[in-house]
């Protein structure tokens, strides 16, 4: 068997003494004794042990169960307690900092060995588990920087082609797949940038895509206020691709069209965008400007655009409802119902 590091704390020398010798009897290097808390923290932090036994009432400023707080939550070491009180008291209070065992005196060995034994097999196992965690992590990360690699370079290629064609609308239909292609880049970016969550914060998230979407079509500089109202929660990260892609889809559309043929002066240009989340995953979003509308007689499901017809996919594929309104501008209002809970398909 290899040999493990145990660190043995109590104030009563004896029995130190005596649990050194039985434990090396066993196969275990007591690497070190502590008589108080703070002497366990200060030499936990010296040698490392792989569990430490440890008495609860000592002489100091903390005891064993306040040392043993540190020792578990700031260096991840599995504490078994050795201890003669046995009340309700102390019991609630170890049992709080989650230590690996409650052991009485006067102690038994074997129950001691086996008490032992499954903390260092507990400290193996969830060893292996944050190693394999690190490995699926720097995986999922070499992915993602080779995703977003590859919408580049599909991104510069559609570029080159758009170079090399003479009609106009060609090169409008290209430039508007590299705008969508940038945009999805983007979000790609702001869910992969930090450290890999369930969760993303919406507003967070919703403020930085409006943001890039305003820079990348000069909305500030053409005098168009945008304005929004973004729940402050986390969800999904699931949840928040398609979202991003349906508002980028529209507030692009609001930027790009919107205000193309002048607008009154008296009348300052402007898109909004609010967004509210249930914690039933219910959700209602709501993205309108005071621009010109749609064209005379346009009807969603018959438009023949392909950024609609994107649109009405993830709508569908959120199982939600969207209305269009058109009335001193355009209103699009996508909502699911409070019972509802949004899948992703």
């Amino acid at each position: 068997m290899n040999t493990q590091k145990i660190m043995v704390v109590d104030d009563e020398a004896a029995i130190t003494t005596q649990l050194e010798k039985r434990l090396s009897v066993m196969g275990y290097d007591v690497v070190c004794r502590a008589s108080s808390g703070e002497e366990a923290i200060e030499k936990a932090e010296q040698y490392h042990p792989d569990v430490v036994l440890m008495d609860i009432v000592m002489p100091g400023k903390l005891d064993g169960i306040q040392a043993s707080e540190i020792l578990i939550n700031t260096m991840s070491i599995p504490v078994i307690f050795l201890t003669a009180y046995i009340s309700d008291e102390f019991v609630d209070r170890a049992m709080l900092i989650k230590p690996f065992g409650y052991i009485s005196k006067p102690f038994n060995m074997n129950i001691i060995r086996v008490t032992i034994d499954g903390a260092l097999h507990y400290t193996r196992i969830m060893k292996m588990l944050v190693e394999q965690a690190d490995r699926s992590n720097m995986l999922i990360r070499e992915a993602h920087h080779r995703i977003k690699n590859n919408l580049m370079t599909v991104a510069n290629l559609i570029s080159m082609e758009a170079q090399n064609s003479t009609l106009d609308e060609v090169k409008r239909v290209y430039e508007t797949c590299i705008d969508r292609i940038n945009l999805i880049t983007r979000i790609h970016e702001m869910l992969t940038d930090d450290t890999f969550t369930d969760t993303i914060n919406l507003s967070s998230y919703m403020q930085n895509l409006l943001e890039y979407i305003f820079a990348m079509y000069d909305g500030s500089c053409r005098g168009i206020t945008l304005h929004s109202r973004i729940d402050d929660i986390d969800i999904n990260a699931k949840q928040i691709i398609p979202l991003g892609l349906i508002v980028s889809e529209l507030v692009t559309n609001a930027a790009k069209h919107a205000f193309n043929d002048g607008f009154p002066v008296s009348e300052t240009p402007s898109v909004f965008v609010g967004l509210s989340m249930k914690m039933d995953n219910s959700f209602c979003l709501e993205v309108c400007d005071n621009g010109k509308g749609f064209p005379e007689g346009f009807k969603a499901g018959n438009s023949g655009t392909k950024g609609i017809s994107l649109i009405q996919t993830l709508v569908k594929q959120m199982k939600a409802e969207m209305v269009i309104s058109d009335n001193n501008g355009t209103s699009v209002v996508i909502s699911t119902r409070p019972q509802n809970e949004t899948e992703i398909v």
